[in-house]
């Protein structure tokens, strides 16, 4: 059995997503500060949100807490 065109790019868009969640789930683990419960609460989100909760959390968390670090 062959997979054509269209099975492909499911699968391609599926090991992306896969990607995209285990990133942010893992830079929202490194990076979050530990004080407060903002990184709980984003874990809390990645997890059972799956991509949407990374997509949520790179677009909205991460260059707030980039734009934070600088000098």
């Amino acid at each position: 059995m062959e997979l054509g065109s269209v099975e492909w790019f499911i699968v391609l868009l599926v090991l992306l997503g896969t990607v995209v969640w285990i990133w942010a789930l893992v830079d929202c683990l490194i990076h979050e500060p530990a004080q407060g419960t903002t990184k709980l609460i984003w874990v809390i989100v990645i997890l059972f949100t799956n991509i949407i909760g990374a997509v949520l959390y790179v677009l909205l968390r991460r260059p707030q807490r980039k734009r934070a670090a600088s000098p």
